[in-house]
């Protein structure tokens, strides 16, 4: 399930939201509306979700960047090995 994420009045996208709904384990979308935009944001995005601690894989789309959240490493490998010593 995605929810949209539209931008600002100024045209810069709300990065506070778009964390927000990552955080909440959803996908957002970013409006991009040219080549620029999708090099700019996947840049933006990819920089920002790394200060914040948060994996995401970012996807191109029709008009948009899909921006979707991703288990760190270290949760997988934890998973991972509980399951081992469970056996």
């Amino acid at each position: 399930m995605s929810e949209s994420e539209l931008p600002k009045e100024d045209g810069e996208v709300d990065w506070n939201a778009v964390f927000g709904l990552l955080r909440a384990g959803k996908t957002a979308e970013i409006p991009c509306v040219n080549e620029r935009d999708y090099a700019r944001r996947a840049k933006q995005v990819g920089k920002r979700a790394e200060k914040k601690g948060i994996a995401v894989e970012v996807i191109r789309g029709e008009g948009i960047l899909r921006v979707e959240p991703r288990p760190d490493a270290g949760a997988t490998v934890t998973a991972q090995g509980a399951a081992e010593d469970g056996v």
